[in-house]
């Protein structure tokens, strides 16, 4: 089934929602589903490019952007967060070690921290990133404008 998109221009940063391959631009586009008007089937039939495998492209990814791979370790501040996210399969890569102080160490390798950084946000006070240090700026960052909002 190949679909046929209204789009409409997004807001600034708007976050994708769904992954495809198309022959037309030739790479990966991104598609907020909530935004497409409508779709028609046709008879013309849609083949993955040679070598493509959806399943192959999100491996490692954290959402479904991707980006460098990179090892990441947050440090879970209390036992309740850090069984609330146990529970969950958050990443193939995860593990997580309970340390003497109370605190779980969560570790992942990702491709990418883009989503990754909305969901450390989400998780407010109770998540610290120790590694990498741009990850760790960046959540200061936003953290700090976000209080500064409040003054």
């Amino acid at each position: 089934m190949q679909a046929r998109v209204r789009t409409a221009t997004a807001p600034p940063r708007r976050k994708p929602t769904y992954g495809t391959a198309t022959r037309l631009a030739r790479k990966i586009i991104y598609l907020a589903v909530e935004r497409i008007g409508s779709v028609k089937k046709t008879a013309t039939k849609f083949t993955y490019p040679k070598g493509y495998s959806p399943q192959k492209y999100t491996e490692g990814i954290f959402g479904i952007i991707d980006g460098p791979e990179t090892r990441v370790e947050l440090l879970l501040l209390n036992a309740d967060t850090a069984a609330y996210l146990a529970s969950r399969r958050l990443h193939p890569t995860q593990r997580f070690t309970k340390r003497r102080d109370g605190t779980t160490l969560l570790t992942m390798t990702l491709r990418g921290t883009t989503e990754l950084v909305s969901w450390i946000l989400s998780l407010g006070p109770y998540v610290k990133v120790v590694k990498p240090r741009a990850l760790r700026e960046e959540i200061q960052s936003s953290f700090l404008n976000a209080s500064s909002l409040y003054e």
